[in-house]
């Protein structure tokens, strides 16, 4: 089973994203924070398939995250979900900078999660 580190400070949001990946195969590890989620990376870092993070995490970032990790995390897809792509200019600059970063657009669907998965090629049951 693959494994999806999701991190979206919003509990209905998180509850929802973990509940439509767990509804198309995936384990999920949670986080409502970046603590929470350095943990998780820690711990399954060899076993993640991709992390989800919501764009604004309380006053954290998850484009901060991203640069944080992306040593480690090597070509493991991240996909930063956000309603206000321009909020930081630096995803627009990464979607075309880095091969594993991808921007999901807030409200998204579970077609359009399961296309944003496709395209970074993490296999979908």
């Amino acid at each position: 089973m693959m494994t999806i580190l999701v991190i979206e400070d919003d509990p209905d949001l998180l509850v929802i994203t973990s509940k439509r990946l767990e509804k198309i195969g995936f384990k999920v590890l949670s986080a409502s924070n970046l603590t929470e989620a350095r943990n998780h990376f820690e711990s399954a870092l060899n076993n993640l398939d991709a992390v989800i993070s919501d764009l604004f995490i309380g006053t954290e970032n998850g484009v901060s995250f991203f640069e944080e990790i992306k040593s480690p995390l090597s070509d493991t897809p991240f996909i930063i979900v956000t309603g206000d792509s321009e909020g930081d200019p630096r995803v627009t600059q990464f979607a075309s900078s880095f091969a594993n970063f991808y921007c999901l657009e807030k409200p998204f669907s579970s077609e359009s999660l399961r296309q944003t998965l496709q395209k970074a090629r993490v296999k979908t049951a």
